[in-house]
């Protein structure tokens, strides 16, 4: 039996034209507890995406916040890299198509311009906005249109179906 793995992808461009892939595994499950970034450098002109040794190990995430059972939260349930580098997860717990959910915004670190140790993790993380209620499943930049808006997060509420807001 093979076990499903959430994969949230970002990229960045270096100064030498190449993208940094990060992937974002994010954990809750039996095989894989923990959330983790992985990366690999994409060069589009030659069609080729390698990976270092270090960027397949990648660096394990666990998100801060209160958690009901902190084996079945997602560490990862979607990744934002702002323009100043800085990486915003967002994590949430799932317990079941009615609920309740519950999800954090926080960020682990930082991308270095050293794409072969690109990922600066910070050891001790702490919760940016906790969100009760609602379990956030994407997380994007601010919206210019709402005052104050620092980023936007979208949900997939199961039976409560999906919302998007601006987060300030």
């Amino acid at each position: 039996m093979s076990v499903p793995i959430s994969i949230f992808i970002a990229c960045i461009r270096g100064t030498d034209g190449r993208l940094l892939l990060l992937l974002g595994e994010r954990g809750g499950s039996q095989k894989f507890p923990e959330g983790v970034i992985r990366w690999g450098v994409l060069d589009i002109e030659r069609h080729e995406l390698q990976f270092t040794e270090k960027g397949l190990e990648g660096v394990k995430i666990n998100a801060p916040g209160k958690w009901k059972n902190r084996l079945t939260n997602r560490d990862i349930s979607d990744m934002y890299i702002s323009p100043e580098g800085i990486i915003w997860l967002s994590a949430a717990e799932d317990n079941g198509d009615n609920g309740p959910f519950t999800s954090v915004i926080y960020s682990p670190g930082r991308i270095s311009g050293n794409f072969s140790q690109p990922v600066i993790a910070d050891r001790h993380p702490e919760v940016w906005r906790a969100v009760a209620s609602v379990k956030i499943e994407a997380l994007s930049g601010p919206v210019e249109s709402v005052a104050g808006s620092r980023m936007s997060i979208g949900s997939d509420d199961e039976n409560y179906g999906g919302i998007w807001r601006p987060v300030e």
